[in-house]
């Protein structure tokens, strides 16, 4: 009995096997911080093969350019990108910068508010779900057969993730609801007091 046996020549040979696969199998995309105007983030190589990701960033709904990565760690797993945001790109209340892949997959969506209004912890949240909500509904109208399985396994994980956080905001907001029913009543209570 005979076996086949080969050697991968590289990274690049690697890449080449792997040609026509969807990029949320290969890159993980992360953002970190908002500092300066810019936003700060990570892409992780989760085969890690050393080759820099073809990605793309778009503010909001125009078009795409080069995600910029400036740096890379040594064995070339983890590439370091900043994204300058635009004034001309921006706009009134909620943004969204999007990372997607050259085919226009989505990657990872991070909000970004403007104006005087700041946005709370629990409104933040809540623009991140309605991303990650969007990303799986474009993975399951754009799904392909071949990596069923792996997206399948992976939009498990990411439904359990977004329900836990909702149930969490939905206590956040009634223990609002259950503060301000409180702060109402108090005056009511307190001229009944003095009236007595």
């Amino acid at each position: 009995m005979s076996f086949f046996k080969h050697v991968l020549q590289g990274p690049h040979e690697l890449m080449r096997l792997t040609l026509g696969t969807p990029a949320d199998l290969l890159f993980d995309v992360q953002f970190k911080h908002l500092s300066a105007g810019y936003v700060h983030g990570v892409v992780k190589d989760k085969l890690g093969t050393g080759v820099r990701p073809s990605l793309q960033v778009k503010l909001n709904e125009h078009a795409p350019d080069p995600l910029p990565i400036y740096e890379q760690s040594a064995d070339g797993r983890v590439h370091f990108f900043s994204v300058p945001l635009k004034a001309d790109r921006l706009k009134e209340g909620l943004n969204h910068l999007h990372v997607v892949s050259a085919t226009g997959q989505p990657m990872a969506s991070y909000p970004v508010h403007i104006g005087n209004q700041v946005i709370g912890e629990a409104d933040r949240r809540i623009a991140s779900l309605e991303a990650e909500v969007a990303f799986l509904k474009h993975m399951v109208l754009n799904q392909n057969n071949e990596a069923l399985p792996a997206r399948l396994a992976f939009m498990k994980s990411e439904i359990i993730a977004i329900c836990s956080d909702m149930l969490s905001l939905q206590r956040v907001n009634l223990e609002r609801e259950s503060a301000a029913t409180s702060s109402s009543t108090l005056p009511t209570s307190a001229t009944r007091a003095a009236s007595r």
